[in-house]
This record gives structure tokens, C-alpha cells and sequence, in this order.
């Protein structure tokens, strides 16, 4: 018995899966974004990168003149998340 595929399975078949879970973990915001979530200012959130107490942001281009930059979310809720949890822990 042979069976045959139709052109739009054989596409479905050759996509990867993924969770919805594990493409928001990808999702980049920008400072604005990253502002509103902490209640943080700019140079505030600056100053705790610098230190290492806050995620680092990537740089979203490939030039040395590149000067935008994102956040991953999911770094930023959880480092909101261990704030929320050093502070029931005190």
C-alpha cells in the first residue's frame, strides 16, 4: 500500500514544532517595555546591568554602530519574579 502525502502535509511535516511557551521565552522588548514592567528608570536599569543584578540586553544588530538593544522577557519576569520572592523571604 502506497501512501501519498499532499504538498501542504509534506510543509507541515518540515516545520518545527514548538510550544507556545517556548516562543514567548524567545521574545524580545525593548527599554520602554522593560521600564514599565519594573517601575525602573533608564540609568537605574543601566547601573544594575553594569553590576550584574540585572539581564544583560542583547544587541539587535550585526553592525559595530548598532545601538539598538532588547531584553529577553523571560529574564526580566524572573528577575521581577526572585525581587517578589527575596521579599516573602525577608
Amino acid at each position: 500500500m502506497v501512501l501519498e502525502t499532499t504538498q501542504q502535509e509534506q510543509e507541515m511535516a518540515l516545520q518545527p514544532t514548538e510550544s507556545p511557551k517556548s516562543r514567548d521565552s524567545l521574545r524580545l522588548i525593548r527599554l520602554p517595555e522593560v521600564r514599565s514592567l519594573t517601575g525602573l528608570s533608564r540609568t537605574h536599569i543601566y547601573r544594575l546591568v553594569a553590576a550584574e543584578e540585572f539581564p544583560a540586553p542583547l544587541k539587535l544588530g550585526g553592525g559595530e554602530r548598532t545601538r539598538a538593544s532588547g531584553w529577553l522577557e523571560v529574564e526580566v519576569l524572573a528577575w521581577i519574579e526572585s525581587r517578589i520572592a527575596e521579599r516573602q523571604s525577608a
